[in-house]
């Protein structure tokens, strides 16, 4: 029987099983990498301007990997310029075995094993980047795994590695530079934009219609809605005082965002162990936790 290759992030968020399927454990990461700059929303002259751009970025390889290659390309991927690669890893290494670093010893020169990002930077001709519709890069590792063009959503959401792509815009003298994505919760990014007008992020174009396809239009149901993480109608306002009662693993609570929620009903079912949320407890984790997409329920406002 035909069965799906991906799973919705509402029925993976839903549905226990995923979180306790052997299958889909996580022991190595993927081949990874993104462009750090041109960063997001960040605008470039044209008039004046020197006559290269340097691209910069970082890369990791799962399991101790060696990143090999980094490419960008300014024409979808159609032809390739292979980027500069530096591993601050590289530096121990070089050192004279058994240096006194830090109160002991460096014993790194014999690893061949790379645990840290590397970093890359590729010069790109300005008249280039003004001509082109945006910038695409992959990285590939010692072992020839290499980024795919597309997303392939995994169950847990987690380990998705497709090629990272900026989009340029130019308006007068200026490009204008967009990433995908904004971290954590925050508004903006390409996808987002796509996504509200209706293209298919999965169609192998980045959610781009091709000359001729009709134009779509959003339903109410597909509008982009603000994620809400409270209750309606709970106003109740907690004390610092309060707050720290319950910073205990019986009964922790966190603030995140000014709201504060407690973790008790979360415990067992946090795919982080119950130790994440334990250790949450009496304190403020807005920076931390901006990016988790299930809480707990809200005890005040």
């Amino acid at each position: 029987m035909f069965r799906s290759t991906t799973v919705s992030p509402e029925e993976s968020a839903n549905d226990p099983k995923w979180w306790q399927d052997e299958r889909y454990a996580i022991y190595d990461l993927s081949t990874n990498a993104a462009i750090a700059y041109p960063a997001h929303d960040e605008q470039l002259c044209t008039v004046g301007a020197a006559d290269v751009y340097r691209c910069k970025g970082y890369a990791y390889g799962g399991g101790g990997r060696r990143i090999t290659r980094v490419e960008l390309s300014l024409d979808g991927g159609r032809s390739w310029r292979l980027a500069d690669i530096q591993y601050p890893e590289d530096a121990y290494r070089e050192a004279n075995p058994g240096t006194q670093l830090y109160g002991g010893r460096l014993d790194m020169s014999w690893r061949e094993s790379s645990f840290a990002w590397c970093f890359w930077h590729l010069d790109m001709p300005v008249a280039e980047l003004a001509e082109a519709s945006d910038v695409v890069m992959r990285a590939m590792d010692e072992s020839m795994n290499i980024m795919p063009k597309d997303m392939y959503w995994s169950v847990l959401g987690m380990m998705n590695n497709p090629w990272y792509r900026i989009t340029i815009t130019r308006k007068g003298d200026s490009l204008r530079f967009e990433h995908p994505t904004q971290p954590a919760l925050m508004p903006g990014g390409w996808m987002e934009r796509v996504k509200k007008a209706g293209g298919d992020l999965m169609n192998g174009r980045w959610g781009e219609k091709l000359n001729g396809e009709p134009e779509l239009e959003l339903s109410p149901s597909e509008e982009t809605r603000a994620i809400r993480m409270t209750k309606d109608g709970e106003r109740r306002e907690i004390s610092s005082a309060e707050l720290r009662e319950h910073d205990t693993k019986e009964d922790p609570w966190f603030v995140l965002q000014g709201e504060v929620y407690e973790g008790t009903s979360f415990l067992e079912e946090h795919p982080g162990g119950a130790q994440s949320i334990v250790s949450a407890a009496g304190l403020d984790v807005t920076d931390e936790f901006m990016a988790i997409r299930k809480c707990s329920r809200p005890k005040s406002s």
